[in-house]
């Protein structure tokens, strides 16, 4: 029995994450997490343990006033104190602990980046990453640099992205019928019946969460090699499935698997393993605003920052409510906003969107 499901690969680097020295000596990053209570040190709260987000305090790359719009109040000597004492495990200042704390965090991010990616067949260079959730700008031009991904995309109040995702979202039901078939022994009518009746299954559903729209459907099937173990899913045209439109499905999945893997296996028998109905009931989506056009952005205050490998540098912090179209501003930067805080590294550029996407290359 196989079934849809989304899949989401994270990993221990949230600015909870732990850093700690194990029993080699080396220094580690997550997975064990401060949480929400007692938190990181910095908070206040009771924590003791150093995290991510006290290194990013130590290094002046969260504004201790100015957390969460200045509601909350980071204290920068308890974020101090919890580096230092995992410093002296390590011989090195808390500064430069610090530092290590977030090249570890941002390598473990980068290398998962890649086994999803190059596993895939797929080069990390020719995507963009998208930064969101309140901690994701702080790390997100690291992680570009790490990958070799030449774009980071960041949404106007990146903390709030999800929650935004969710309320937009189109209704959908997916339907699947698992029956393994051969394609020497193919009733193509029987199929396509079957399809019909996912997709009138799917629909009744959509109805009854409240949709009254015209649905878009998707149909899709999951193929393979005959004696092979793993599927691709292979698009089914619009249409009715025919004897005559089935040798088109079989060369499409033959293409795909060329493309992915290098080569085909000819003459080969195909199996068609699921048979997947995806119906979509579109959301209404509001108007994005524009940005007025305004002057270019001035800083709002600068103050010390560290970076790798070029040390503490006198860094410019700018308000991102400030931040137009006109603005193109060069690295090292800090843009600061309610819900999040970006970080732009010296050799990187950052502009906006007329709706407010930051774009950082």
């Amino acid at each position: 029995v196989a079934a849809p499901f989304i899949e989401m690969t994270t990993m221990g680097a949230g600015g909870g994450s732990i850093a700690w020295v194990n029993r080699g000596g080396l220094l580690q990053v997550g997975p064990g997490s401060a949480g929400a209570v007692p938190g990181p040190a910095c908070y206040g709260q009771g924590g003791v343990e150093p995290t991510v987000t006290d290194a990013n305090v130590v290094l002046g790359r969260l504004n201790p006033e100015n957390f969460l719009g200045g509601d909350v109040k980071l204290d920068a000597d308890l974020a101090h104190n919890a580096l230092a004492g995992l410093g002296n495990t390590l011989g090195l200042d808390p500064e430069a602990t610090a530092r290590a704390v977030l090249d570890i965090a941002v390598e473990n991010i980068a290398e998962a980046i890649r086994l999803l990616t190059v596993r895939r067949g797929l080069d990390p260079r020719r995507f963009s990453l998208v930064a969101f959730g309140g901690a994701g700008p702080l790390h997100a031009a690291a992680i570009a640099k790490a990958i070799g991904a030449r774009r980071v995309l960041i949404p106007p109040h990146p903390g709030l992205c999800s929650a935004f995702g969710a309320l937009l979202a189109d209704m959908r039901v997916d339907k699947t019928w698992t029956h393994v078939l051969r394609s020497d022994r193919l009733d193509a009518e029987a199929i396509n019946d079957r399809l019909d009746e996912l997709v009138a299954e799917a629909s009744s559903d959509l109805q009854h969460e409240g949709f009254d729209g015209s649905p878009q459907v998707q149909r899709s099937v999951n193929m393979r090699y005959l004696g092979q173990n793993y599927e691709e899913e292979i698009p089914v045209p619009v249409g009715n499935i025919t004897d005559e439109s089935m040798p088109g499905l079989l060369e499409a999945f033959e293409l795909h698997y060329e493309e992915t893997y290098g080569y085909r296996i000819p003459d080969e028998i195909v199996e068609l393993v699921q048979f997947n109905v995806t119906v979509f009931g579109d959301a209404a989506k509001p108007d994005l605003l524009r940005i007025s056009e305004r002057p270019p952005a001035s800083p709002v205050d600068t103050r010390r920052v560290w970076f790798s490998p070029e040390g503490v540098v006198d860094c410019p912090v700018y308000d991102r409510d400030d931040l137009t179209p006109a603005d193109r501003i060069l690295g090292p930067a800090v843009i600061e906003e309610l819900d999040s805080t970006t970080i732009v590294h010296p050799g990187q550029c950052v502009t906006i969107s007329p709706h407010g996407l930051g774009v950082i290359e």
